[in-house]
C-alpha cells in the first residue's frame, strides 16, 4: 500500500495515454502532462503508459484515431499539406490567363533551324537590337 500511487495520479496516467493514442501526439501530451504537474514521477508513468498505448493503435490501425478520423472524411494528412493542395488543384485553378501573344513574324524567326556551327544564330537579331 505505500508504494501505491493516489487514485489521481492514475487517472492522469490513463488520461494521458488515451489522448496520445487518439490524437497520434504522445511527446506533446507528455509535455502538457509535465507542465500541468511538475511531477516527475507521474511523468515517468506516463511516458510509459504513453508509449504503450501509441505502439498498440499503431500496431492495430497504422496510425492514430485522429487521423483515421480525418481520412474516412477524405482529408489525409500523410504527406503533409503541400501534397494535399496539390492534389485538389486542377489545370484551371494554376492557369495563367493574363499572357501576351508572341507575333507570328517572332515566331517565325525563332523557329528558324539552328546552324551546325552557332546554335544561337536564330536568335541572334534579340540581341544585337538589345544591346
Amino acid at each position: 500500500p505505500d508504494l501505491a500511487a493516489s487514485h489521481g495520479a492514475y487517472a492522469i496516467v490513463g488520461m494521458s495515454a488515451l489522448a496520445a493514442a487518439t490524437l497520434g501526439a504522445p511527446i506533446s501530451t507528455i509535455l502538457i502532462v509535465f507542465e500541468l504537474t511538475g511531477d516527475y514521477q507521474i511523468t515517468v508513468a506516463v511516458m510509459l503508459a504513453t508509449s504503450i498505448a501509441t505502439m498498440i493503435v499503431q500496431q492495430a490501425q497504422g496510425r492514430s484515431f485522429f487521423h483515421w478520423q480525418l481520412e474516412s472524411r477524405g482529408l489525409n494528412l500523410r504527406g503533409g499539406r503541400a501534397r494535399h493542395l496539390l492534389q485538389t488543384l486542377t489545370e484551371r485553378d494554376v492557369l495563367a490567363e493574363d499572357f501576351e501573344k508572341i507575333p507570328n513574324i517572332l515566331l517565325s524567326r525563332i523557329s528558324r533551324p539552328c546552324s551546325a556551327g552557332n546554335p544561337t544564330a536564330p536568335l541572334s537579331w534579340l540581341t544585337t537590337k538589345m544591346n
